[in-house]
């Protein structure tokens, strides 16, 4: 039997999981509760969730999407498809509107230009060469100009007016606080709200390559890069104590068409907030992926782990594990846990692939391993280890040499990149994802000190060097590095920021379309916390008073892009080589450390030593040196703080890092 395609098409309408009528469901039915409306000849799920009342993260990450009330999403964005209409409202592929991109403040810079490029002189792709095979996408958007750029999102249109239960419109309203509060890689991301009288509007990340269905069926490796990926956006979710209630193919979705595209976990409509000790009890979900305790009445977010299992084995064998012609045979199936490894498919499944699956696909979900147990197992770890991916110090030498530039910029290009990088496309994001994966040894969607210290001890940073750094890339001021502060952090890694990406930030933190940025505004996107600041009205001052040329108490648009306007190739080249030199006298001091046996054993890293006392280690013998001397517990650590202490103890690293710039005067926008 081959992987039966789901009777919904591949986007989001409230809400994506539907039954027909019919007693033959293929056991991709949903089970509806609380509720019916219709989508055509479908009926629609409704649950009754209660709306968030705690924060899931910090405020300054929920900043980044803006609410518009009484106005027309359609003043501001035109359609370019329609991808799915119901009865309820649409899905449609939409572009931003080119006199509305920046907002008011905007318009008073249009007469001369059309698109300023900030970055690189002459530069036309990314800072370097990477190969697609190597950390993923190579291609990015960031390009010199040539072609006008477009902001393209995905509209999601409700008319409340035509839903009576109002359970569904606190559905709707959960939707949008839990994704507000979700920070991560494999999470899809919401840009903007809209109401207008009985409308409502969601703008969101565009992912254009289809849901699961669309490219099976998957190589083994594939599946277990996949399941990784869920996994992880799964964990992350269950840490901050959301419950998503309906993983199923239809709702991953391949962010791009291309063959390496990021996938996305989208529909949060079922999702809810809970504290570890609850049981739920609604019966929501869609039938093929719902775990046997759901149905019963009486569930935690095993839940989750039952529905991931089911995926896995769909990923791996193109077949639904509990399938029926009829709704009751699906549940009878599900219930009594009776699936099997039968089939041509499953002859060239690995034991460790089935044992996977049957970790997840146990009836008693105390024997049911978490998102975080799951992912150590040993075939996601094997996995994990035979990955294509291959390290590329070039790539990560640049993205070093970002986060040391991003530390010396001022508080407000700090969050105004925040905001570009909450608003860019995985095309825009290129392989910084790859690179966020290298920081996030643990994987669970996030970036601690120790894991970050351990990326940055390798190229030459000390303790105290490295904590500078990362409470400077810390914006939030939660203690860890969220995905987006990460990409705000790296994203100069590219070389180029076109105007209208800068203008759209500047549009978000001019929230009364004022033309200014003012204090009020920027207490309205901050709150306490932000780089381990107490929002008072001096520090709030600060923050204008670094770019504020004109001494007016705000920042006009002018002011902000002169930001922007110091061209980086001077910084960088500054951090490159501290970087450069770094390394080299780190791998002098490890090379006095290099035991006998172990030199006499490599003649070729031998030779390199040599030389490295003259110059800097190629990458590879790099790589193969700090493994070596990693796994023989020789330490550089000592060696790098050593280094560090050696110079003056007064000195800080924002210091060291960036050569001091003057504030530019205001370019001319003529």
């Amino acid at each position: 039997m081959g992987l039966m395609q789901s009777c919904l098409p591949t986007f989001c309408i409230p809400h994506n999981s539907v039954t027909k009528d019919s007693t033959a469901d293929n056991g991709s039915n949903v089970v509806k509760t609380n509720g019916n409306s219709n989508l055509g000849d479908k009926h629609v799920k409704f649950s009754r969730g209660d709306s968030l009342t705690n924060p899931l993260s910090s405020s300054l990450r929920k900043s980044m999407l803006r609410e518009q009330k009484n106005r027309d999403v359609h003043d501001y964005y035109e359609v370019l498809e329609v991808l799915g209409l119901g009865s309820m409202g649409s899905v449609s592929k939409v572009r931003k509107k080119s006199d509305k991109v920046g907002g008011s403040a905007r318009k008073k810079t249009r007469r001369g230009f059309s698109i300023f490029s900030f970055g690189f002189a002459n530069h036309n792709g990314p800072a370097f060469d990477v190969s697609q095979n190597e950390v993923g996408s190579s291609q990015s958007s960031l390009s010199s100009g040539v072609k006008p750029y477009e902001i393209v999102y995905a509209l999601k249109s409700i008319h409340l007016s035509r839903i009576t239960d109002e359970s569904f419109h606190e559905e709707l309203r959960n939707e949008i606080d839990i994704l507000k509060s979700l920070d991560h890689p494999n999470i899809v991301r919401p840009i903007e709200t809209f109401e207008l009288g009985k409308n409502l509007f969601i703008t969101m990340e565009l992912c254009s390559g289809g849901d699961l269905y669309s490219r099976d069926p998957y190589t083994e490796e594939d599946a277990a890069l996949i399941t990784t990926k869920i996994l992880n956006a799964v964990a992350y979710m269950h840490r901050l104590g959301v419950i998503h209630r309906d993983l199923k193919y239809e709702n991953v979705m391949f962010a791009n068409k291309s063959d390496n595209a990021e996938i996305k976990i989208i529909d949060f409509g079922l999702s809810k907030k809970y504290l570890p000790e609850d049981h739920l009890s609604d019966g929501v979900g869609t039938i093929y992926t719902m775990a046997p305790q759901v149905l019963e009445g009486d569930y935690d977010n095993k839940s989750d782990l039952w529905s991931v299992g089911v995926l896995c084995y769909m990923l791996l064998s193109s077949q639904m594990p509990f399938y029926g012609k009829k709704r009751r045979h699906v549940i009878e199936k599900i219930m009594n846990c009776n699936y099997d490894f039968r089939g041509n498919r499953w002859n060239r499944v690995s034991e460790d692939a089935k044992a996977f699956v049957m970790s997840l696909l146990q009836y008693n979900p105390e024997q049911r391993k978490s998102a975080a147990e799951a992912m150590t197992s040993p075939w996601l770890v094997e996995s994990a280890h035979n990955s294509k991916y291959e390290r590329s110090f070039a790539a990560m030498n640049e993205v070093v040499a970002s986060i040391e530039m991003f530390a010396s910029y001022s508080k407000l290009k700090r969050l105004a990149l925040m905001i570009i990088a909450h608003k860019s496309t995985s095309e825009e994001i290129g392989f910084l994802r790859a690179a966020f994966d290298r920081y996030d040894s643990e994987k669970n969607g996030t970036i601690s000190f120790p894991e970050f210290e351990s990326i940055m001890s390798v190229f030459g940073y000390s303790t105290k060097e490295s904590q500078t750094l990362f409470q400077n890339v810390d914006l939030d001021g939660s203690g860890i590095i969220h995905y987006t502060e990460f990409l705000a952090a790296t994203l100069e890694t590219h070389g180029l920021l076109e105007e209208e990406r800068l203008a759209e930030a500047f549009d978000r933190l001019d929230s009364d379309d004022s033309g200014f940025i003012s204090k009020k505004n920027l207490r309205g996107i901050l709150s306490d916390g932000f780089l381990g600041l107490k929002l008072t009205d001096n520090n709030i001052h600060e923050i204008i008073d670094e770019v504020d040329i004109t001494k007016n108490h705000k920042i006009s648009y002018e002011e902000y892009l002169s930001m922007f306007e110091v061209r980086p190739e001077e910084e960088r080249a500054y951090a490159l080589a501290r970087l450069a030199t770094k390394r080299k006298q780190n791998m002098e001091y490890m090379a006095k450390s290099v035991p006998k046996d172990f030199v006499e054993l490599n003649p070729k890293i031998a030779l390199a030593l040599k030389k490295s006392l003259r110059s800097v280690l190629d990458d590879v013998t790099y790589v193969e040196l700090e493994k070596e001397l990693t796994s023989r517990s020789i330490s550089s650590r000592l060696s790098i703080d050593k280094l560090s202490n050696d110079s003056s103890d007064e000195e800080t690293l924002t210091n060291s890092v960036t050569p001091s710039f003057k504030k530019p005067s205001i370019s001319s926008t003529e």
